[in-house]
This record gives C-alpha cells, structure tokens and sequence, in this order.
C-alpha cells in the first residue's frame, strides 16, 4: 500500500503535469476492464454508492509491527528496564546495554509516530457518490467533508512511490488546470500498457458505470459489502479482510501471521472513532424505502455474476 496521502499530502496548488494530462480518464469513455468493486463497497442504493479509502485494506498492519517491537524489545531488555526503574544497585557499568535501550525507545518514539494515522483517527474514510445530485463526498484525515461534481472532478492514473498504481480524483480551479484538492479511489495495482485487461481499472469502471448508467447491472457483480457503515469492523471480519484475495492454501499458510495483524487491526479499529456524515448530505442521500437496488449489511448481495 502507497503512503502517499496519508504520511504527507498530495501536492495541491499546481498545475497537471503532461503526465497527468496524458493520463486522463473520461467519465463518459468505458475502460477496457470490466467492472469490479474490489471490496471497497460500504452500501449501493438507486442514489448513491459509498466505498470505503484506499488505506482500508492494509488498516492495521503497522499497529501489529509496532506491537511486535514493543513485545520483543521488552522481552530482551526487561532485566535493563526494571533495574533502571527501581535503581536496582548491581546495575552493569557497561554502557552498551543502555545505549541500545535508549535506541529502542527511540524507535518505540517514531513507531507512535507513524501510528498516528492508524490509532485513534477514523475507522476509515468513507468515499460516497451520489449520481442523483452527480456529487462526490469524500470524508477527510479531520473529519471534514469535500463535495465536489462528479462532471468536474479530473480522473487520473497516478504512478505512486511503491510502483503500484491509483486511480487519483483532483479538484481543479475554474482554470481547468490547477490542482486544489486531490484524493484517491479505494484500489492500487500494477500496471502495463501491453496489458489488454489492466486490472487497476477495474474499480474505476465499476464507480464509473454506477455514476453513468446506474446499479441496475452492478448489484449482479458486487458479491460483499464491507460492513462498517455506523458500526466498528469486528476481530473477525478484519481478519477475513486482510486475507482476502490469497489463495486457500496461502490463506491458510499465512494464516497465522494474519492472526496476528487482525490484533493490530483490531486495536486501530476499536481506538478510532465512526465516521459521521453531516445530516445536510445523509438528506441529499436519501434511499426510497421500496429500492430495488439497495445493497448493504442489511440487504447482502446476491453475488451472481451476470
């Protein structure tokens, strides 16, 4: 998973690079992949579609990196820190002892650090597109909201710094050229221009379509919904996630270690608070209780490809 975005900021207050320029996606123009939600579908309804973030995924990966540090280095240097902490007399003159204990706290200092956009932030950061008004929600890191026209918004394909890449959204000024806000949809992949079915549109083509021509097509293709609107991920569902696309004997192999990243998981989930949208878009978002096409925890879907 690419940090771009959430370690730093997109650049903003620029202007498209010819890359970008090159790279343009049109709303009204089918991508040569068929469309797939990629697990990133919250509810879908005849008004809107909600996905979760492009950090969802991977969500609780660090946290368990950071606990798995911490458990070690306690476990190697517990006789150094109680004889530190009760100014034990046989204290070893030795200093090197010391010198790495004042080394792992340091890390233990920067591991916060880098925890700070998994622990008591959001359970994640929904994205909601609402093809009745043609708006684009997209709740942020503090918990403000940016609403944007979907016909506005410019679709790029982005390069990120791990050589994956994103589906990124930007915000133009009236100029039509210069970046003001910037995000991304929920799916990274690789890619290559000799691929005749590049599977990083997938996602894309699915929002697109929604958008475009409805969901009358697409609950036929959605098959789970991530079901964290209103609530927190369970222990379970976090495990079941950070599993999903391995094949069943990886999944069982690797299974262990997923054990151990739904703990982290699961610690970031239960410290992070619900995101909540203001009560003016949950009115523009209204569901017509007869919808045919309403997909959520309460409704699963069918899962039938077409």
């Amino acid at each position: 998973m690419s940090s771009e975005g959430l370690f730093t900021r997109y650049p903003i207050n620029r202007l498209l690079t010819g890359e970008e320029i090159r790279n343009r996606l049109s709303q009204k123009e089918p991508s040569r992949s068929p469309p797939h939600d990629r697990l990133s579908v919250i509810k879908m309804n005849s008004t809107f579609l909600e996905c979760c973030d492009i950090y969802f995924g991977k969500r609780g990966k660090k946290t368990a990196a950071f606990l798995g540090i911490l458990i070690i280095g306690l476990y190697i240097f517990q006789d150094l820190i109680l004889s530190f902490l009760f100014q034990h007399p046989d204290i070893d003159n030795d200093t090197r002892p010391a010198a790495l204990l004042i080394i792992f706290f340091l890390v233990l200092v920067f591991g916060f650090i880098l925890l700070r956009h998994e622990l008591f932030k959001w359970t994640h950061y929904p994205i909601r597109f609402n093809r009745k008004t043609r708006m684009v929600y997209v709740f942020g890191q503090d918990g403000t909201v940016l609403c944007e026209s979907w016909d506005k918004l410019c679709f790029v394909l982005s390069k990120c710094r791990n050589g994956k890449y994103e589906i990124r959204a930007h915000c133009l000024a009236e100029d039509d050229d210069t970046v003001l806000e910037t995000f991304s949809l929920p799916y990274e992949s690789t890619y290559s221009i000799r691929e005749k079915v590049p599977d990083i549109f997938s996602q894309w083509e699915f929002v697109r379509r929604y958008m475009e021509d409805g969901p009358e097509k697409l609950v036929r293709v959605l098959k789970f919904t991530m079901n964290v609107a209103e609530k927190r991920e369970t222990y379970y569902d976090g495990y079941q996630r950070l599993g999903a696309g391995l094949p069943p004997v990886l999944f069982v192999l690797f299974s262990p270690l997923t054990f151990f990243y739904a703990i982290g998981r699961w610690l970031s989930m239960q410290s992070s608070e619900i995101p909540v949208w203001p009560a003016e878009i949950e009115a523009e978002c209204a569901i017509a209780p007869d919808d045919p096409y309403q997909v959520d925890e309460q409704h699963p879907p069918e899962g039938v490809e077409p």
